[in-house]
Parts: structure tokens; C-alpha cells; sequence
């Protein structure tokens, strides 16, 4: 709870810094965008918690190693919640990907 806490105060402040010093920069261009990205999210860490609880849990417990394996465990669950959030962004057409294709170049 106080993660949760500590991170939607960060994200105010975030929020506030940004519209304060930084006023040229548009935060939010759309409210279409806005619900597009909140739904990636949102469907990108449900599946990544039920590919958590499902698959990877039973197999941790079978397996009951070392804590290397269970931090691998994990891995797996979030880097299919990031594969799933940008496949999910390039469905949308949600233009920000575009920055991030040209950071790759």
C-alpha cells in the first residue's frame, strides 16, 4: 500500500513539476490517447499477472530453487507485460512509439 502510495505521489509531483517549469511541453495531447495507453497498461499487467499466477508460480514451486530462479521467474512475467504493452501501443498507433523507434536508430 505505501508503494502505491509513494507512487501516485510521485506521480503528481511529476505532473506538477512539469506543467510548472516546463509549460511548453503538452502532457496530455489527447483524451483518446490518454484511455489508449491506460488500456495497454492495464491489459499488459493483467496478463502479466496471470501468466505470473498461472504458469510460472506452479513452476517455481516444483522447481523450489534459489532465489536466482525466481528472480528469473519474474523477469519472464514482466518482459511479456513489456512485449505485450508495445505490441499493444503499435496496435493503438499511438504516436510516442515513433520516439522510441527513433532511439533505436
Amino acid at each position: 500500500l505505501s508503494t502505491s502510495i509513494a507512487g501516485i505521489v510521485n506521480t503528481v509531483l511529476l505532473y506538477w513539476g512539469l506543467r510548472r517549469y516546463y509549460p511548453h511541453v503538452v502532457l496530455i495531447s489527447s483524451p483518446r490517447k490518454l484511455v489508449q495507453i491506460t488500456i495497454a497498461s492495464g491489459v499488459s499487467v493483467g496478463v502479466s499477472l496471470l501468466c505470473y499466477r498461472l504458469l510460472i508460480l506452479p513452476m517455481a514451486a516444483n522447481l523450489a530453487g534459489p532465489l536466482a530462479s525466481r528472480t528469473l521467474h519474474l523477469t519472464l512475467a514482466v518482459a511479456v507485460a513489456g512485449v505485450l504493452y508495445l505490441a499493444l501501443l503499435a496496435l493503438f498507433r499511438v504516436e510516442e512509439l515513433q520516439l522510441l523507434r527513433h532511439l533505436k536508430k
